[in-house]
This record gives structure tokens, sequence and C-alpha cells, in this order.
């Protein structure tokens, strides 16, 4: 059995404004976590539900100035960073 703070855990879920990365980022919405969502243009359009809990990130996330920028809005906003789900996908 893990122990826990009282601290709320934060996960990055990239690809999530759409499909199964916004359904596993609603997910840890519902359950209480903070969760910071990125894709492209994630801002625009998502189908995220909305929560003081949800921190969007615009930007490819195969360019190292986007992983900055989520790793620094996680820290930012939330404290820390507890779990990373890497949903996003390309095509060519």
């Amino acid at each position: 059995m893990r122990s826990h703070d009282y601290r709320t855990e934060t996960i990055i879920v990239t690809g999530a404004s759409q499909g199964i990365g916004a359904a596993v980022a609603n997910l840890f919405l519902d359950r209480g976590y903070n969760v910071v969502g990125n894709s492209r243009k994630i801002s625009r359009r998502n189908e995220l539900q909305r929560s003081d809990k949800l921190a969007l990130v615009d930007g490819d996330i195969g360019l190292a100035a986007t992983a900055e920028m989520i790793v620094a809005t996680a820290v930012k906003r939330f404290g820390s960073i507890d779990a990373l789900v890497n949903n996003a996908g390309f095509s060519l």
C-alpha cells in the first residue's frame, strides 16, 4: 500500500485533444488528478472537460521546446509531475 501525502498527483497526457488521449485525460480529471494535456492545437479544439485541474499546452511533442513547456507548465501550475501518458501519434 502506497502512503499518500496530501497533494494531488499530476499527470501529463500527450495527444490529449481527442480520442483515446482525451478519454484518458478525462478519466484522470474525473478521479481528481491534475492533468497537463498536450497536442498541436489543444487550446483551440479538444474533447476535454473543463476543470481547474486542467492545463493545456499547444505544440508538437516531437520538439524539445514543447516538451520543456509542458514540464514547466506542470511544475509551475501544479508543483510536480507524477506520471506521463505518451499517447501522441503522427502520420507520414
